[in-house]
């Protein structure tokens, strides 16, 4: 069975603020037609790894592509016109 290409990619992301670390390398793959759910604690980063997919935040390291190109929206507006 071929291997099912991503059209979301998350790869490498960490981020902190201040001295607290909330994403500590999070890489995650969505396909088309996938339906992914992010699930955690009150405090384990879900908000703050989507706030960096749609641009909202940056990362302190790593990359979200999508269709295999690498993306930086800078506010969901822009992410929602991708």
């Amino acid at each position: 069975m071929a291997e099912r290409e991503s059209v979301l990619k998350v790869e490498g992301i960490s981020k902190s603020f201040g001295s607290s670390k909330v994403l500590d390398n999070v890489s995650i793959a969505v396909g088309r037609n996938q339906i992914v759910g992010i699930v955690g604690e009150n405090g384990a980063g879900k908000t703050t790894l989507f706030n960096i997919i749609s641009g909202i935040i940056k990362p302190d390291s790593g990359r979200v592509l999508l269709r295999g190109e690498p993306i930086a929206p800078a506010n969901y507006h822009e992410a929602s016109l991708l």
